[in-house]
């Protein structure tokens, strides 16, 4: 028999279904990240080859250019997620390729000089997109971490240049010093807006490593910031969705894929109405992740249907999270 929780969040409903001791996954992975299965993503990204993966712009991304204060956030827990990728490595720069790489940078190209390394990604796609800022800060903490264990003294490295900047490439610059990178400017709200609603339209998006939107999500897992987050991305959700738009079916999946998640299907029945289903893969069925990012499925069901969103959270046998969604009541008009 299956013990229910359930709880409230911006006026939705998330049911998560625990299963007894010694079925499927722990109960920590399934909340949180826990310790082993964080260590399970990190053997991944340290093992496993993408070399040919070459990410767009991702939900992360967005979230991380949002504040400066989520700038420095990103790039703190970048630094130490490199640093614990090098004392699980055989060492060497190879791995901290293979893990840009895995992370959706395509492949890098790394040049030594004496008072600096640069690394260069000449295959990310900006899918027409300028930000006006450099966006990875997440692994430039990468990187500044995994040199910095490394070499056994402070190293920060800085995206001097990115796709989405309006340059041909990321570079990132590595140099002796102190721990306190130059991160830049973030963006406006209405700039993020834009960027969403870009990218939810946009026909074509890359992840990398499905693994790697949990590792880089895990800044967010921690409250204060969890709260916040499931608001505001609900919030950027629903403004973000195109209500003009003729299919918002094609929207849902869109801005699925955009959030990192596996898969997402919108069903229509005479008896049931219009669900949402969400689904997870193994690598991307944590909890905190689930919640994060089926909040803004929620929010970009509101805005394109104009209904209310019911969600549920189950686990499957195999240890996989679905997310189903039921659209309430009728259609209402609302104004951004």
């Amino acid at each position: 028999m299956q013990a229910r929780r359930t709880k409230a969040v911006k006026g939705r409903k998330h049911t998560a279904a625990r299963r007894g001791a010694g079925k499927g996954r722990s109960r920590a992975h399934r909340t949180e990240l826990s310790g082993s299965h964080e260590e399970f993503l990190l053997k991944k990204l340290l093992d496993s080859h993408h070399s040919a993966a070459s990410r767009s712009l991702i939900l992360q991304d967005l979230l991380y250019s949002s504040s400066p204060e989520l700038r420095v956030l990103a790039f703190k827990s970048g630094y130490n997620l490199g640093a614990e990728a090098y004392r699980k490595s055989p060492g060497g720069t190879g791995a901290l390729q293979r893990i840009l790489e895995n992370a959706g940078m395509g492949s890098i190209v790394y040049y030594p000089f004496e008072s600096r390394s640069t690394f260069a990604s000449r295959t990310t796609r900006s899918g027409g997109q300028n930000l006006g800022i450099n966006i990875h800060v997440f692994e430039s903490g990468i990187i500044s971490g995994y040199l910095s264990a490394h070499a056994g003294t402070s190293v920060v490295a800085e995206e001097k240049s990115c796709v989405f900047n309006g340059a041909s490439h990321c570079m990132f610059v590595a140099r002796p010093g102190s721990q306190h990178a130059e991160l830049g400017a973030s963006l406006e709200f209405a700039d993020l807006l834009r960027a969403a609603r870009h990218a939810i339209e946009s026909a074509e998006h890359r992840h990398g490593w499905e693994g790697y939107c949990t590792l880089e999500s895990m800044p967010l897992f921690s409250e204060p910031v969890f709260s916040e987050m499931l608001k505001f991305l609900y919030l950027l959700g629903k403004m973000s969705a195109s209500d003009h738009l003729p299919r918002p079916e094609h929207e849902i999946t869109m801005a699925a894929k955009f959030a990192g998640i596996e898969g997402a299907k919108v069903r229509k029945s005479k008896k049931q109405g219009l669900s949402i289903m969400l689904e997870y893969g193994h690598e991307t069925s944590v909890g905190r992740f689930v919640d994060l990012t089926s909040a803004f499925i929620s929010g970009v069901a509101k805005g394109a249907y104009g209904r209310s969103v019911q969600a549920s959270r189950s686990l499957s046998s195999k240890g996989v999270y679905n997310v189903r969604m039921e659209l309430l009541g009728k259609k209402t008009e609302w104004r951004r």
